[in-house]
């Protein structure tokens, strides 16, 4: 959740590549984000460990995650395919700027 000055940082930073949720609170004006660049064919099958459905076959669980760099770089901010993960990454350019910008809370692994 991020409040009105996180968001205006976030969004001069990110631009188009987040979407605001607003949360309707009446004591707290705040917001969710939501990337939307979706990177498809980045996940590696091959060396990333995860577990899949045995009757369907989909992604269950993913236990280490490998993705293969596009050529133009990963961007600041992003996801994959929703029948592949839920997880938010970001670049190393992303977890930088957050820290010069004095944001607070924000944890990156």
């Amino acid at each position: 959740m991020f409040g009105p000055r996180a968001w205006d940082l976030l969004s001069a930073l990110a631009g188009d590549l987040l979407e605001p949720i607003p949360l309707v609170f009446e004591e707290a004006d705040l917001r969710i984000v939501r990337p939307t660049c979706i990177l498809e064919d980045v996940f590696d099958t091959e060396l990333s460990k995860f577990k899949r459905f045995p009757s369907s076959g989909r992604i269950m669980a993913i236990d280490r995650f490998v993705l293969r760099e596009p050529p133009s770089g990963f961007p600041l901010i992003f996801r994959l395919d929703p029948d592949i993960s839920g997880e938010v990454f970001v670049n190393q350019d992303f977890c930088e700027a957050v820290d010069r910008l004095g944001l607070v809370g924000a944890e990156f692994r």
